[in-house]
């Protein structure tokens, strides 16, 4: 039997978030279809996607929908299954990749994450200064789609595709000609002396370096509220991704109170894409330049936004845990890759949080908020031995997709829950205060920092009213 690693952290305090918005999961699917029936196949994959984000509980029809359309695309067919001369699939090629441009300027392929420290005090004014900082990565959803497609197109292009460029998407299909950089829906930027790209895609051009600190096109307002939605503070615009917090000065001790005690949120105000040509140096880290340039400004429910908070991103539920166990097991890449219910007892639905792709090996630990950062889902279990559990999985680098195979209903102890697609993982077990206590030996190597092997089957703890 395969060994995973398996660390205890005690004490668990509790967490804040803002939940997204459920569309109707009915009519995503019919959307969806739709898009797929107008040969809009990009638009088809991202809305069977919102459709199993909507209701992740009933969404196989969805889920097989996108699975079958993005298993064609990968396999080098430009959206039907079917024969293509040439001349065709050079054609729906061409096509693909414009709706591609398209869908992520209509939708935003990076996910903001916002953090925010206190600084300076100011003993005389009795206030302090307050830092926000905001980085931008490529979201699930981007990482997931591009993969597709850019595996399909791999199969087929040749330096005779004379409209698509070696290195799409970077480069857009669409050429320089344009003076209001703005085709089809699509936002296109052209730096100096380079080709034209779509702007959306700005951001992911060094996206093969994950820690290098990103800059995008995309600028925010946000506000920073207490719990009932009352504004304290509210920004100025600023470019996501550029270097540099965005900083608060003066911030008076009432509203300190609110920030330190864990009780604040920040809630984006607005968010524009900027586009256009660009006639003077972009490097430089601020957002003068992009003053003369069109925009956009975004629906800000197609913009994947991380806000500080924790893994379950349920301040309600992340509360009833407080004082409680996590015990974290990390999968290597050459452990079993199917999990199972810890617990015997009644199931809730699959809970999936959008998010990026860090690594879970310990050293991304000491440096990035893995837990509240990374893609995850969540199953809330009403055990039979240790009362209300949350069993959660965390994407990681590499991984392609969490696969939980039931919905809402029954958990059985030793059952299996589910499965990663390629690469090493992580499971998260929540236990409330007192129901369990920890084998001795991985309470003490936790306290200091250690993990422990254990295998599945293994006893790691026992709870009171439970004797097997």
């Amino acid at each position: 039997m395969k060994r995973i690693l398996a660390a205890a952290v005690l004490a668990l305090t509790a967490a804040a978030a803002l939940f997204a918005d459920n569309a109707d999961y009915e009519a995503l699917f019919a959307k969806a279809q739709a898009y797929e029936k107008a040969e809009k196949y990009v638009h088809a994959l991202g809305t069977y996607w919102d459709a199993m984000d909507a209701a992740p509980e009933k969404a196989m029809d969805a889920f097989n929908a996108y699975t079958k359309l993005a298993g064609i695309i990968q396999g080098g067919k430009p959206g039907k299954d079917i024969e293509y001369d040439e001349f065709d699939m050079y054609d729906g090629w061409v096509a693909l990749c414009k709706d591609f441009e398209q869908y992520w300027t209509e939708t935003c392929p990076n996910i903001f994450t916002f953090s925010i420290r206190k600084g300076e005090l100011d003993m005389k004014t009795r206030t302090a200064t307050y830092y926000v900082n905001i980085s931008v990565d490529e979201n699930y959803r981007y990482t997931n789609i591009s993969y597709f497609i850019l595996m399909g197109l791999k199969k087929h292009w040749n330096t005779d595709w004379v409209d698509i460029p070696q290195n799409w998407p970077l480069y857009s299909v669409y050429k320089d000609e344009s003076t209001s950089m703005k085709k089809d829906g699509i936002a296109l930027f052209k730096p100096i002396s380079q080709p034209a790209m779509p702007a959306a895609l700005w951001s992911l051009r060094g996206k093969n370096d994950r820690y290098n600190k990103k800059d995008s096109l995309y600028d925010v307002k946000f506000n920073i509220t207490d719990e009932n939605g009352t504004v304290l503070l509210t920004s100025a615009r600023k470019r996501m991704g550029s270097e540099g917090a965005y900083e608060f000065k003066g911030v008076p001790q009432a509203t300190m109170k609110i920030i330190d005690a864990g009780k604040a949120r920040i809630v984006p105000a607005g968010i524009w894409l900027e586009y256009g040509k660009c006639t003077s140096n972009y490097s430089n880290q601020n957002r003068d330049w992009l003053k003369s340039l069109p925009e956009l400004e975004m629906d800000a429910k197609k913009v994947t936004f991380n806000l500080p908070g924790k893994p379950l991103q349920d301040e309600e539920l992340a509360a009833s845990f407080d004082g409680g166990v996590c015990l974290v097991f990390r999968l290597c890449v050459d452990n079993y890759h199917r999990y199972s219910y810890a617990d015997s007892g009644k199931k809730g639905r699959n809970v999936f949080i959008p998010g990026v792709l860090h690594t879970v090996r310990p050293v991304a630990l000491e440096s990035l908020p893995v837990f509240s950062e990374n893609c995850r889902e969540y199953t809330v279990i009403e055990s039979e031995c240790f009362g209300k559990i949350v069993q959660m999985e965390v994407g990681a680098m590499l991984v392609g997709r969490i696969v939980n195979a039931e919905g809402e209903g029954t958990a059985v102890r030793g059952k299996e829950k589910g499965f990663f697609e390629y690469g090493g993982s992580t499971i998260i077990l929540l236990v409330g205060a007192g129901k369990l206590s920890l084998r001795s030996d991985i309470a003490d190597n936790s306290r200091m920092g250690c993990e422990t092997p254990v295998q599945m089957g293994e006893c790691i703890a026992v709870a009171a009213p439970c004797e097997d």
